[in-house]
């Protein structure tokens, strides 16, 4: 039941990115700035991606320091990350 509930949340992640792509080059993008601590939405992301790493043999970690704060646009952050997350810098194999 947990893999169809993660195969739904990823289908609808990659929707909900197409239609963000589409509101971005019709001009329709909405971009709403205020200070974001993106070290806590970092940790959220790896959190949401724990148990799929764990089973590929990753695991994930955040080496920003608390409270690091940005300019930007939350939803915006939170968003993004999932993409870039599978491929960053802060993965490394763990032993089995």
């Amino acid at each position: 039941m947990q893999g169809i509930r993660r195969a739904i949340r990823t289908a609808v992640r990659l929707i909900d990115d197409l239609l963000e792509l589409a509101r971005a080059e019709s001009g329709q993008l909405n971009i709403r700035c205020e200070m974001t601590d993106v070290s806590q939405a970092a940790e959220e992301v790896v959190q949401d991606f724990h148990a799929q790493a764990t089973s590929a043999g990753l695991a994930l970690q955040v080496t920003a320091p608390p409270g690091l704060l940005a300019d930007t646009d939350p939803a915006r952050c939170a968003r993004s990350s999932p993409t870039c997350c599978p491929t960053a810098s802060s993965t490394h194999r763990t032993a089995r």
